[in-house]
């Protein structure tokens, strides 16, 4: 009985106000970020025209940035719908 108390308690729980306004925030910071990246790929990787320097650069920072926010923020996510808080507040 013990391991199925723990197991409940382990799921996702949106009870908590504080979950949802997170989670209320995190999702579109994710999906704007996702969004403006992924176009910015889209736009420049397939004309070859646009291959410059700079453009290379931008690419590499939407690369930098699909994979420094979206890894990172799915973790944050799941531990905050998880109620288990990275940050305690003493």
């Amino acid at each position: 009985m013990h391991v199925i108390d723990d197991f409940k308690q382990s799921q996702f729980t949106l009870n908590n106000a504080a979950t949802i306004l997170l989670m209320c925030l995190y999702v579109p910071i994710f999906l704007t970020s996702l969004m403006g990246n992924i176009l910015v790929l889209l736009v420049i990787l397939p004309n070859q025209r646009m291959w410059t320097v700079t453009n290379n650069f931008l690419v590499n920072l939407a690369l930098a940035d699909l994979l420094g926010k979206y890894l990172p923020m799915d973790i944050a996510s799941i531990y905050a719908s998880r109620c288990q808080h990275v940050l305690i507040w003493t």
